[in-house]
C-alpha cells in the first residue's frame, strides 16, 4: 500500500484503488477564486487529510450556517469562490459532506504504510539477527541495530 502525492499534478494516490487527482487548472481557479488565506488549509486537508479550520470544515461539510457564523469578513466574501472552486476542481470524495471519511482515508492509507514499514523492519531485523548469531560479529552494514538496548541482541 502506498501513498502517492503530486501537489504539482493535484494527483492522489491512497493505495487499493483509491486514486483522485484535481481537475486541470486547479491551481489557477485556486489563485483566482479562493481568498488567500484559505488555500493552505484547502491543500493540506486534500493531499495529507489534515482538517482544516472550523470555517472551511463548514463549507466541505455542506453547513452554510455554520459557514456564515465562522467566517471572517474576507472569507465570506469569497464563499461564493470557494464553493465554486469546489464544485469545478474537487473529487468528490473530499466534498461535499465528505469530510470526515475523507481524513479517515488519509489516515488509514498511513497506517497501513507505517505497519507495512514496521513489518519490513521487523523481517530485516530477524534476517540481520540471524546473521550476527552465525556468524559472532555485527556488521556495519547491519542498520538500526548497534542503537538496540544491549539485551536484544
Amino acid at each position: 500500500m502506498t501513498r502517492e502525492i503530486d501537489r504539482s499534478t493535484g494527483y492522489i494516490r491512497l493505495g487499493r484503488g483509491m486514486t483522485y487527482s484535481l481537475e486541470p487548472g486547479w491551481e489557477n481557479g485556486l489563485q483566482r477564486l479562493v481568498p488567500p488565506h484559505l488555500h493552505d488549509g484547502l491543500l493540506n486537508y486534500l493531499f495529507d487529510g489534515i482538517e482544516p479550520g472550523r470555517f472551511l470544515c463548514a463549507v466541505l461539510d455542506n453547513d452554510l450556517s455554520g459557514a456564515v457564523v465562522r467566517a471572517d469578513a474576507e472569507s465570506l466574501a469569497g464563499l461564493r469562490g470557494l464553493v465554486t472552486w469546489l464544485n469545478m476542481y474537487v473529487p468528490r470524495p473530499a466534498w461535499p459532506g465528505c469530510r470526515k471519511s475523507w481524513c479517515e482515508m488519509h489516515a488509514q492509507t498511513q497506517f497501513d504504510e507505517d505497519v507495512d514499514n514496521v513489518r519490513a523492519w521487523g523481517a530485516q531485523r530477524r534476517e540481520f539477527t540471524t546473521v550476527a548469531t552465525v556468524t559472532g560479529r555485527w556488521s556495519s552494514s547491519m542498520p538500526n541495530l548497534q542503537d538496540l538496548p544491549r539485551n536484544d541482541r
